[in-house]
């Protein structure tokens, strides 16, 4: 009899830890960072030269998980005086898409990305006979290129980037052409609730 009660004491001790008292995740959320900075872009002016621009670009990324992220893309940069020609060329491009993250440690992050949306760009061309041709175009847009950040502290970091980004201008003949530009970015980011680890 003796035996039965210390066999039953034994069995409760060392049961197994039931599942109902481990605890329970609420819900898991998307990690959001805000980022705002410095852009330059190359544009190329089609059957002319190419015109640097700056200006400014803010974004919005929500990272869905470690490798994966969505991204809100928003950019205007602008030159004052076109080859002297008195007018202004600038550029707004609001696009959005997935982010890759192939690497990430500690320090820093490497990422790629693809986005899709549209430019509004206004200028200046010439039309073949000397004289100029200014307006604005809005059009389909894409971007494809990376970057990386480096972690400062665990909710801000330093990003920098480098990316294709096609648009459409007029060309001489005021015919629709694509363009090749080249953006750059250099900008800081802060992550809302602090870095996943």
């Amino acid at each position: 009899m003796k035996f039965r009660y210390w066999a039953f004491a034994f069995f409760l001790l060392s049961s197994s830890r039931a599942h109902a008292q481990s605890p329970v995740a609420a819900g898991v959320a998307p990690l959001v960072r805000a980022e705002v900075g410095y852009t330059y872009v190359n544009v190329e002016i089609p059957g002319l030269f190419r015109v640097g621009l700056n200006g400014v670009e803010a974004s919005f990324i929500a990272d869905v998980n470690s490798h994966l992220g969505l991204k809100l893309d928003g950019n205007y940069a602008r030159s004052a005086d076109v080859y002297g020609s008195g007018h202004h060329a600038d550029l707004l491009s609001y696009l959005a898409g997935p982010v890759i993250y192939p690497l990430r440690t500690q320090r820093l992050d490497l990422s790629a990305q693809v986005l899709l949306g549209g430019a509004r760009q206004s200028g200046v061309n010439t039309n073949g006979q000397g004289g100029t041709l200014t307006g604005y175009v809005s059009q389909f847009a894409w971007l494809a290129g990376g970057g990386c950040e480096i972690h400062i502290s665990r909710s801000t970091t330093i990003h920098v980037g480098v990316d294709y980004l096609h648009t459409k201008f007029f060309n001489p003949t005021t015919s629709l052409q694509g363009q090749n530009n080249i953006r750059s970015t250099f900008g800081i980011a802060y992550t809302f609730g602090g870095r996943r680890r």
